[in-house]
């Protein structure tokens, strides 16, 4: 944040003493046409467990951060105030309708692109990865009247599909420069898969995947665990790798770019089962907390209540014992609670994120190893409609 030649905002993401978080900016404000026109930034306090903030950070209710921003960018003379966000449509939407005085929300969090009229203000998301521009036109009318200013706005939205987009040569010297650096390294060849692998976010994210199968059979290989389990959101290349695709130390990281570290951890077959239960209690919302598994068979009903969906579970072949223990591979991440996972924190932590080993660097020695890989999709979950 120290070396960005822009602002940053983050209204409710507060450091230890209180103030925005590493010199940010709870509001902004631009001379744009003789009008003042404000900005404020607001994150999803869930970020505490979808990511990894640290103990220093806090995120403040969204909804009073917000009205005290407002408040403020019209005392120092706002005409127009734009949000920026990261919430979910949900959440942006009940943003619109409980702060008035919002134009216009540039939201993220979900992966879709979507436009969204709320309570007279426009909520617009562009997707993910750059595969979207989205440009936002405001007309302005700005009357004086008896009781002061009075100002209205207008909105007209384009959603802009970038493939093809020439690149801009001034960005495109700039990245040549790492990838040239970079080249050497990331481009060396792991092994070969023989089967499709398929990292799509959709798929990752509601559904057994080979790349989930690859990157999960590695993890508990490594670690000599009875059953491993990853969230399928921590897979990042959204993906298809045809078979026959040489597979490369930048393919492993552009899948796993989080710096996740693989952990070991003993559970009840009472507390494996509850964190399945938690890992599949929001497929139907393509949460990042799906699983990808290995050593374990999973059969669920997604019509069934979140907490009462799994109807079956196998541990290497054999039924799931409640009294039983298991060796649980997974990330660090997860064992902190990412996601939501509070049911691994009752384990006996064998193996810490201090003693762990990169899961980037798991599976590449997976790999590499081998030579060939051919994952495939084996029926490890399965649903009531399968």
């Amino acid at each position: 944040m120290a070396e960005a030649r822009f602002a940053w905002l983050g209204t409710n993401v507060l450091g230890p003493d209180g103030q925005p978080f590493g010199g940010a900016l709870a509001t902004l404000t631009r001379q744009v046409g003789g009008l003042t026109i404000g900005f404020f930034g607001v994150l999803t306090p869930d970020t505490v467990r979808l990511s990894s903030p640290g103990p220093t950070v806090t995120f403040a209710p969204v909804i009073p951060a917000a009205q005290a921003a407002v408040a403020a960018l019209r005392q120092a003379g706002a005409d127009v105030i734009i949000a920026l966000t990261h919430l979910t449509l949900d959440e942006d939407r009940a943003l619109a309708r409980q702060v008035p005085g919002i134009s216009v929300i540039l939201g993220g969090h979900e992966h879709e692109p979507i436009t969204w009229y709320e309570a007279g203000t426009l909520i617009h998301k562009s997707g993910q990865n750059a595969h979207y521009l989205g440009r936002i036109d405001l007309a302005i009318d700005k009357k004086m009247t008896d009781k002061g200013p009075h100002i209205t706005t207008r909105p007209s939205w384009r959603m802009l599909a970038n493939a093809g987009t020439p690149v801009d040569p001034e960005v495109g010297a700039v990245v040549a420069q790492y990838v040239t650096a970079l080249d050497q390294e990331l481009g060396q060849p792991l092994g070969q898969t023989q089967t499709e692998l398929d990292s799509q976010s959709g798929a990752v994210r509601t559904q057994e995947t080979s790349m989930g199968n690859l990157i999960t059979d590695a993890l508990r290989l490594a670690l000599q665990a009875d059953v491993a389990l990853t969230n399928g959101g921590g897979i990042r290349g959204n993906r298809l790798y045809p078979a026959g695709t040489t597979l490369t130390r930048r393919d492993v990281f552009q899948e796993l770019p989080f710096g996740n570290v693989g952990v070991l951890v003993e559970l009840s077959g009472a507390d494996l089962l509850a964190v399945l239960e938690h890992s599949v209690s929001q497929v139907e919302a393509k949460a990042g907390r799906f699983p990808q598994v290995s050593g374990l068979t999973l059969l669920y009903d997604p019509r069934q209540p979140p907490g009462s969906r799994v109807l079956e579970v196998q541990v290497g072949g054999k039924p799931l014992e409640r009294a039983a223990t298991y060796r649980v591979a997974t990330n660090d991440y997860l064992l902190r609670g990412g996601d939501g996972y509070q049911s691994l924190s009752p384990g006996n932590v064998l193996i810490d994120a201090n003693g762990g080993t990169l899961m980037a660097t798991t599976v590449m020695a997976y790999v590499a190893n081998r030579g060939t890989v051919a994952p495939q999709r084996e029926g490890r979950i399965r649903t009531r409609q399968d």
